[in-house]
């Protein structure tokens, strides 16, 4: 496996800043440079001072072994969590939406980034690192989570979803049961657009057995994580999970307590990036209380003012009191929003560095006047690996094109362009034709007069040399039609090679990891097709990279 930088433009702009190390950017928005070689003592002391609000982290161990054990993790993973419990342990923390079969590529990338940066830092520092992916149960978009793109035999992408069983209610994810038949019916369809492989019947199995285990999308997305990665010691935590929540009470009841503050600066988070030329990512609410309220099986956002809290259409209505009195009977009914959620991360776990895509590196650059109020630090945040994988039969297809990979990535006007112009390249059936019918033109102009000529010496010569001429014509035409097949056959097949580059490296206009699934790769090659990218170090400078599959 060989890996070399693509030269793709990052985006947004704030995050290709962060990557350049912007001196500006980094000193006014960001506690520190994940690049910088004093960073990671200077964290993990940080994360000792006595005042750092934290979790109790046996309980956080009990309710994180209950969950990985259900969902069958690994070995590995739980005496990770046996050395969070005791608090010797540090966490790297990277997380995702709960996607249908894990979703696009990006998500598995960021997970071997989370695994491979723990192990990294563990050396360095001489002390347990624990690999921790935060599974988003909570959020409600439903519609980014319920599907999958898959590319079939025939080329084409195909979006497979399961529709919404409730399409009324804005239900967490790990709360919104999907009917078993639905489920089934989703990974039927998503096994036939898979070719035939000597790795499909094992996969189909696995993945079966995965979906009748499971109730919710996000028991699908742990249960398939647990089996491709659990191994390498990657805890798994669903951040509705009740039994997280109830640990959780006291820094809800702050985020009630001292919602103005934390608003305000929140807010000002938001000045401070458009300060320095950059459009926020997020769009901060000036009534907004950052947290939602689980009410009638739906996820609704309150917001606050004068010391009360309610909802958009005033039918839920709190003073202080009574809201802290609920988070401390039912922590359970409570949620983080986007803005709160890496607040709760940082409570919980000890945060020795956060792995984040490219837009979540830009959002976080608002929070730091955020995690100051409530007395933390925003930790290093490491950009995780981005990819596009090119196999050999690719690779061989770009050079007979003359395409160049690092210039066909995310772009397909490039590779429509490449094709045009291999086309201008060849002679066209237009040009074959023509070629034939002027041979068929001389021929006669050739054969004609010689046949009025004999006809004159003998009546029957003319006749015959009609014939002959007919048979010779006729030649020409098998000939002809022949070799206008051939060219016809040879253009079908560069239109799918050109059709297997557009598919490969920008499927629906996008990078190949924000569209493919893992699975088109692990049905080729088996699960030990994620081995290479635990065991060769990933740059891990928020670069997007081409891997040459050898």
């Amino acid at each position: 496996m060989d890996i070399v930088d693509c030269r793709l433009k990052l985006s947004p702009p704030l995050y290709a800043a962060y990557v350049a190390r912007d001196a500006a950017l980094f000193s006014a928005r960001y506690d520190h440079d994940p690049w910088a070689e004093a960073t990671w003592e200077k964290r993990a002391a940080e994360l000792m001072e006595a005042h750092y609000p934290r979790a109790d982290r046996e309980a956080l161990g009990a309710a994180l072994f209950a969950y990985n054990r259900k969902v069958e993790n690994g070995e590995a993973a739980l005496a990770n969590i046996a050395a969070l419990s005791r608090g010797e342990a540090l966490a790297v923390v990277g997380g995702q939406q709960a996607g249908l079969f894990t979703g696009p590529l990006f998500v598995i990338y960021k997970a071997l980034t989370v695994i491979q940066l723990a192990r990294k830092l563990a050396e360095r520092l001489g002390r347990p690192v624990v690999p921790v992916f935060w599974i988003a149960g909570e959020d409600h978009d439903f519609d980014e989570v319920n599907h999958v793109y898959s590319l079939t035999p025939e080329l084409d992408i195909q979006k497979i979803a399961i529709p919404h069983p409730h399409p009324d209610r804005r239900t967490a994810v790990s709360r919104l049961e999907i009917p078993q038949d639905a489920l089934r019916a989703a990974l039927d369809v998503f096994l036939e657009t898979l070719p035939d492989s000597e790795f499909k019947p094992a996969i189909a199995e696995r993945l079966s057995s995965i979906v009748a285990a499971s109730r919710t999308l996000v028991d699908v997305f742990a249960r398939v994580f647990a089996w491709l990665l659990g191994s390498e010691g990657l805890v798994l935590i669903d951040s509705d999970d009740p039994n997280v929540r109830r640990l959780e009470r006291p820094l809800f009841r702050r985020l009630i307590e001292e919602a103005e503050g934390l608003r305000r600066a929140l807010l000002d988070g938001e000045a401070a990036v458009r300060a320095l030329g950059y459009a926020p990512q997020l769009e901060i609410a000036p009534e907004s209380a950052n947290i939602f309220l689980h009410e009638g099986g739906e996820r609704v956002l309150l917001y606050g003012e004068d010391g009360a809290f309610f909802d958009r259409r005033a039918r839920l209505r709190f003073d202080r009191e009574a809201l802290t009195a609920l988070v401390a009977a039912h922590p359970e009914r409570f949620s983080a929003n986007v803005a709160t959620r890496p607040l709760m991360q940082e409570y919980l776990f000890p945060v020795l560095a956060a792995v984040l895509g490219p837009s979540e590196v830009a959002y976080w650059a608002e929070l730091r006047e955020a995690f100051h109020f409530m007395t933390m630090r925003v930790p290093p945040l490491v950009p995780r690996f981005q990819a596009t994988v090119v196999e050999p039969a690719l690779e061989k297809a770009l050079a007979a094109f003359g395409c160049e990979a690092a210039r066909a990535v995310g772009d397909a006007g490039y590779i429509e362009a490449c094709q045009a112009a291999w086309f201008r390249s060849q002679s066209d059936v237009q040009s074959l034709e023509a070629r034939f019918e002027a041979v068929k033109a001389d021929i006669r102009a050739l054969y004609e007069p010689l046949i009025a000529e004999v006809g004159a010496m003998e009546k029957g010569l003319g006749p015959l040399g009609e014939e002959n001429l007919r048979k010779i014509l006729g030649h020409v035409d098998f000939l002809q039609s022949r070799a206008l097949a051939a060219k016809r056959t040879q253009f079908d097949s560069a239109l799918r090679r050109f059709a297997r580059i557009r598919q490969m490296f920008a499927p629906l206009g996008k990078t190949q990891e924000r569209v493919l699934n893992v699975f088109h790769f692990v049905n080729r090659h088996g699960v030990a097709w994620i081995r290479p990218f635990l065991e060769a170090p990933l740059p891990l400078d928020g670069r997007h990279r081409l891997v040459y599959w050898r």
